[in-house]
């Protein structure tokens, strides 16, 4: 990588963020263990230092678009406007880590994300995207659209300990259950069971009891089954970790900093 961006004239850009993107794929097949890092790293440097390039291949293009397209409307049954939260609540965390913004003003600003995520319309959605479809398609896209928000509400809040200690905990708990009976009735046949594992692998955080560990396992078990990517597995043996360390079986609220505290880098989509 370092050879290839001081060479960055001679390669051309595109070619090298494509194959960053692949080396970063291919870390997630294997596993989403700890190596994707300098792979990003590169492509943010990479995207930093790139101008208009009037030779871009245009296939290569055709293929950005095609990404761009999907993440628009329908990947991994995840509404846009669930992932486009996502980003900013990592952006937000990052922030206030580094001081780019106050703690009282992360506060406002995880408050306002989750307000976002709960007022989602996402039958709405799951209707605005197959409007032809039938009651059962609609049925399993509004379902798994919805393990998304909820998913996405819980990990704004495991991301903001002050937004955990102003919230009434029956909050979490709600969500909790909520995402639970979100997930349970989506059997492993429906074509976008494969896209519950992260809202699987969230509802693993939050489990503390043998039965609701041993479900979640086997869920998470039967998704990587079915589309077995590495970073499903990691999934497994992160929330193995995590629940290693739960000494009190009060649940992982606080998983994203603990697996900081670990030196734990993984990658999930």
């Amino acid at each position: 990588m370092p050879e290839a961006l001081q060479n960055i004239d001679t390669i051309g850009a595109d070619v090298i963020l494509a194959t960053v993107l692949f080396l970063i794929n291919s870390e997630l097949i294997e596993s989403g263990w700890q190596s994707w890092r300098p792979h990003l790293e590169g492509a943010k440097k990479l995207l930093n230092m790139m101008e208009p390039y009037a030779s871009f291949d245009k296939r290569l293009r055709d293929y950005i678009v095609a990404d761009c397209y999907v993440t628009n409307n329908s990947f991994f049954c995840c509404p846009p406007e669930v992932l486009d939260i996502l980003r900013e609540t990592a952006q937000l965390q990052y922030s206030e880590k580094e001081g780019g913004v106050s703690s009282n003003e992360a506060l406002v600003e995880f408050t306002n994300l989750l307000d976002r995520a709960q007022s989602l319309d996402v039958l709405k959605w799951a209707r605005d995207g197959m409007p032809n479809s039938s009651k059962a398609a609609l049925w399993s896209r509004c379902r798994t659209g919805s393990a998304h928000r909820l998913a996405t509400c819980l990990y704004i809040i495991q991301s903001s300990p002050a937004l955990r200690t102003r919230l009434p905990d029956q909050v979490s708990k709600s969500l909790t259950q909520d995402l639970y009976e979100t997930l349970l009735p989506l059997p492993d046949e429906d074509p976008n069971f494969k896209a519950t594992g992260w809202p699987t692998f969230i509802y693993g955080t939050t489990a503390t009891t043998p039965e609701s560990r041993a479900w979640v396992m086997d869920r998470l078990k039967m998704v990587a089954a079915i589309c077995p990517w590495g970073f499903l597995y990691s999934a497994i043996d992160t929330l193995q970790i995590l629940w290693k360390n739960d000494k009190e079986g009060e649940g992982c609220m606080n998983w994203v900093q603990k697996l900081k505290d670990l030196n734990v880098d993984f990658l999930m989509v």
